[in-house]
């Protein structure tokens, strides 16, 4: 998987994005930078892009401090979740 992404899952960052959700409540894009050791703006950008693909999905939490919160979307997708634990070690390799 070099060169230039042509789908959301070709970007590790975005694989790891998706496995530090997939089967967790959802996480602020500060908590999320913080467990896979990334800049905030990097997270940030690609949640968008997987928000974009329908991947994951923007939740609002708080009542007087309002927060936005993204949760997985792909915990039917068994080719998905196949695909994110073939290229755990790889990705990590990489980090």
């Amino acid at each position: 998987m070099t060169g230039t992404p042509t789908t959301p899952l070709d970007h590790r960052i975005r694989r790891c994005i998706l496995r530090c959700l997939h089967g967790r409540d959802p996480l602020t894009p500060a908590e999320i930078s913080s467990k896979i050791s990334r800049q905030l703006n990097e997270v940030v950008y690609h949640l968008r892009v997987l928000a974009e693909h329908g991947m994951v999905r923007e939740k609002q939490r708080g009542i007087r401090r309002v927060e936005t919160s993204f949760e997985s979307r792909i915990a039917e997708d068994a080719e998905t979740i196949e695909l994110l634990v073939s290229t755990r070690d790889e990705d990590e390799a990489q980090s």
